[in-house]
């Protein structure tokens, strides 16, 4: 997460989380490219680390990978910029 520049996103709407993680496919990139070809991962993954975005599977999980990360600061978000799934 802290290799390069982050876009946050919230997702919002029916299977949205489910939908991201299809779309980001399996966290290592070689599997992803595999099982997933289409994938975000298989495309521009590189590895299990370095592979492209993350996509936590609840809430909890959220707050456990990123509880170091104590000063977050939002941008306020332009309407037009607000999409959901």
């Amino acid at each position: 997460v802290s290799s390069g520049p982050v876009v946050a996103m919230e997702l919002m709407g029916d299977e949205a989380v489910s939908i991201w993680r299809k779309l980001l496919g399996p966290a290592e990139s070689s599997l992803a490219r595999k099982e997933a070809p289409q994938s975000a991962r298989a495309q521009f993954g590189t590895d299990g680390i370095k592979n492209v975005g993350h996509g936590s599977d609840s809430l909890a999980a959220f707050l456990l990978c990123f509880s170091c990360y104590d000063k977050l600061e939002c941008l306020p978000w332009e309407s037009s910029a607000r999409h959901s799934l």
